[in-house]
């Protein structure tokens, strides 16, 4: 268990801010990733660190369409579903964030306005809309609220969020985001979300009503540059 750990963190910082897409395909072929989605799906929860769903994020991103296919062919989502789950904050976390990037790639091979997720099958045959509306519910770490929030809002391209009670909720959520978050990835990814739902009009109006009860959430240079 902790060899495994340790190989994972390895695996971290050999990858991190690294555009090494035939290092990528060495660690698919050598069977990690298939090994790690196993680890996901059948190991207890609470014997997996965050560590683990890093990996795949550190390989997600940064590489080109191609491995990141590879992995979506893997089924991915059943296990970092579960994974959101357990008790520990870091693994949510984490498994939020590999969710996210997994779900940017479903976005970028879409070729309209109108296009939904093509990953949105597969999400829903592990019930991970459900799963993220209950993160949503229960938990009370930003970052973790944040991810649930992106991951809602890239399932809803090219369709209105039918709750308008969660709507209001997560737009509320990548609003602050915005105003708090000072990093310049999630800022940008957070950006993307919020032009994707105002592509649909029941979602836009969504967002000028959350805008409209709270103009503080407005965000202008001069909070970017203290940030900085």
């Amino acid at each position: 268990f902790n060899e495994q750990i340790y190989y994972c963190d390895l695996l971290i910082a050999v990858l991190i801010d690294r555009e090494d897409n035939h290092l990528r395909q060495q660690i698919i072929n050598l069977g990690i990733i298939d090994s790690l989605l196993k680890t996901f799906t059948t190991r207890d929860v609470r014997n997996i660190t965050g560590s683990y769903p890093q990996v795949i994020y550190n390989i997600l991103d940064n590489s080109q369409n191609n491995i990141r296919q590879q992995i979506f062919c893997k089924k991915p989502y059943q296990g970092l579903f579960r994974l959101i789950e357990a008790p520990d904050e870091e693994v949510v976390e984490q498994s939020l964030r590999t969710i996210t990037e997994m779900l940017k790639y479903g976005i970028g091979s879409t070729k309209s306005v109108n296009d939904t997720n093509p990953h949105s099958k597969q999400v829903n045959q592990c019930d991970g809309f459900g799963k993220l509306q209950q993160i949503l519910i229960r938990s009370k770490n930003p970052m973790v609220l944040h991810f649930a929030a992106l991951s809602i809002g890239l399932l809803h391209k090219g369709k209105n969020i039918e709750n308008t009670e969660l709507g209001k909720k997560v737009i509320l959520l990548l609003k602050m985001g915005l105003k708090k978050i000072n990093d310049k990835k999630i800022q940008d990814d957070t950006e993307t979300v919020l032009e994707i739902l105002k592509e649909n009009p029941a979602n836009r109006q969504l967002i000028e009503y959350v805008m409209r009860s709270f103009p503080q959430l407005y965000v202008d240079d001069s909070d970017n540059e203290q940030d900085g």
